[in-house]
């Protein structure tokens, strides 16, 4: 089994992303527990292609998170 985990920044967020493989298939899980106590996974056929789609969620709701500015009261 392969098992990969490490610290990133996404976006200006520190996020931890973990990728193992079961029974061929590779799963990346990204979260920010804490501050924001979020999380997102993807499946893929190889870790590059789990990564970049668990990436790209992860993208998303960091942007979900962030308050909007210049918005009229």
């Amino acid at each position: 089994m392969e098992y990969h985990r490490v610290q990133m920044m996404v976006d200006g967020c520190p996020v931890t992303l973990t990728c193992y493989t079961v029974e061929g298939t590779f799963i990346c899980k990204a979260d920010n527990i804490p501050p924001d106590v979020w999380a997102t996974h993807a499946t893929g056929a190889t870790r590059d292609e789990a990564q970049r789609m668990v990436l790209e969620r992860a993208r998303r709701k960091i942007a979900d998170t962030r308050p909007l500015t210049g918005r009229a009261a």
